[in-house]
């Protein structure tokens, strides 16, 4: 961070871009693993060139901030996965249907209704996850989206067992799980 320039000068190198001053937004994805990263920040926007991200899991950025300086110029957002509407628009399905069903008076036909109903089943399978949103549509395979899905809850995991050493909130978490995917009787 000493010499900004030359850090500049890196990023584009290895990551074969070209940054542009107040128009390139630079991201530090997994912000968690690096803290000095995220303490780096505080000089990055003081310089003025660039905007950043930062993302991550609150959970391990809060348990490795130790020994650093957090930014004072950092804004939180919170990150929830896509809803329904969102789901259609990246999907690529006819959104304004979506709109139009608050409008209509009279009954909907059996044909824009069994639409209706197989993309609201399709968001409830896939679910709203952006990752695996866009497995489902790069892919169309029910399998690579719940091998996706079964990935981010082993993330969840790890950062649960990170937090609490005894493993309790882990078992928690998978046992509302099991619950949650279990069928009704």
């Amino acid at each position: 961070i000493s010499d900004l320039d030359y850090l500049f000068l890196q990023l584009q190198l290895q990551y074969k871009v070209d940054l542009h001053e107040r128009n390139s937004l630079i991201i530090f994805d997994e912000v968690q693993l690096c803290p000095l990263a995220r303490q780096a920040i505080k000089s990055l926007v003081k310089d003025h060139r660039y905007d950043y991200i930062e993302t991550g899991s609150l959970i391990s950025i809060k348990k490795n901030i130790q020994n650093i300086l957090i930014p004072s110029e950092e804004r939180k957002l919170s990150m929830y996965p896509m809803d329904y509407e969102e789901f259609l628009w990246a999907a690529g399905s006819d959104s304004n249907v979506f709109h139009d069903i608050c409008r209509l008076d009279e009954k909907m036909g059996n044909l824009i209704n069994r639409k209706l109903m197989r993309d609201f089943r399709l968001y409830m399978a896939v679910g709203g996850m952006p990752q695996a949103v866009e497995t489902y549509i790069a892919t169309n395979n029910f399998d690579d989206v719940d091998r996706v899905k079964r990935q981010i809850i082993e993330l969840y995991l790890e950062d649960l067992n990170r937090m609490d050493k005894s493993g309790k909130l882990a078992k928690i978490y998978k046992l509302s799980l099991i619950h949650i995917s279990e069928p009704t009787r």
